[in-house]
């Protein structure tokens, strides 16, 4: 299945796992791609488009000018809280048993 970034344009081709084409509701993404909601649209990036270094202090004007953004564009950053939180769980749980 081919992915291309909103962005970029960048495309690639991702396999599932297995060998075996599946059909899940959402594909999966390759590593390290997003979908970003900006103004309720949700985006797909890549790995260097989606990054966060171009949502800190608001969406990067590279980002604005890709993606055609008016300005005051809102990035919903709450799957990037929740996939942090989830992330820094799983490192706590390897550590705890790393000590034991």
């Amino acid at each position: 299945m081919g992915h291309k970034c909103a962005a970029c344009k960048c495309e690639i081709d991702h396999e599932q796992d297995g060998g075996e084409q599946q059909s899940p509701p959402t594909p999966p993404l390759p590593d390290g791609w997003f979908i970003r909601c900006i103004d309720d649209t949700d985006y797909l990036l890549c790995d260097v488009c989606g990054a966060q270094i171009h949502f800190k202090g608001g969406i990067s004007p590279y980002l604005m000018d890709c993606l055609e953004l008016m300005d005051g564009a809102i990035c919903d950053v709450s799957q990037d809280v929740a996939m942090a939180v989830r992330r820094r769980r799983s490192t706590l749980k390897g550590l705890q048993s790393i000590k034991k």
